[in-house]
């Protein structure tokens, strides 16, 4: 069955009448969590011709809608990640700023990146590929490899210490990623 335009705009009406009494000094506070998930859900659901209207009335309004409707849905669906990263500030706080890129917290940062939201993962691999030497072999479908020596000299550290993060990552479950397999040169 097609939903409708109406009925993605009757939907996001009902949402927001919901969640009207828990407005409060520019916010929605304490509302319950099954109202505000239905209102985030009925606004990333609102079709472009309710976006536009917005848009006309005041354009910074849509924008603000829509950042906070995928935030909540983001906490929602993934609160493992948002855990981890809660987890993550307090190291910062507590020990430091170098203190949560300790190789003692790499296998939580593993654990954060695999519960990550999807949008996060396009930043994360915009960082890395900042971060990584110009690639000079990919495996048979194309995608850069790098030796441990080329990734040390990238981030400035022993090459130890990129094969004990390697093996440490092995230990605890998270190859995803490493390749063990043939390589070929750039052309």
């Amino acid at each position: 069955m097609t939903t409708t335009d109406s009925q993605r705009i009757a939907r996001l009406m009902a949402a927001h009448e919901a969640m009207v009494p828990y407005w409060k000094d520019g916010a929605f506070m304490e509302a319950p969590a099954a109202l505000a998930g239905e209102y985030a859900d009925a606004l990333l659901g609102a079709p472009a011709t309710y976006w536009d209207a917005v848009d006309r009335l005041d354009p910074s309004v849509g924008p603000a809608m829509i950042a906070w409707a995928q935030g909540h849905v983001e906490r929602r669906d993934h609160p493992e990640f948002f855990a981890m990263l809660a987890e993550i500030g307090r190291i910062r706080d507590e020990q430091g700023e170098d203190a949560a890129a300790a190789p003692e917290y790499a296998d939580l940062l593993m654990k954060m990146m695999h519960a990550a939201p999807p949008r996060y993962w396009g930043e994360a691999e915009a960082i890395a590929a900042d971060a990584m030497p110009k690639a000079t072999h990919v495996d048979d479908h194309g995608q850069p490899v790098y030796s441990a020596k080329q990734i040390a000299d990238a981030l400035g550290v022993s090459v130890e210490a990129i094969e004990a993060s390697i093996q440490h990552m092995e230990d605890v479950g998270f190859s995803e990623g490493l390749h063990a397999g043939p390589v070929h040169p750039v052309q």
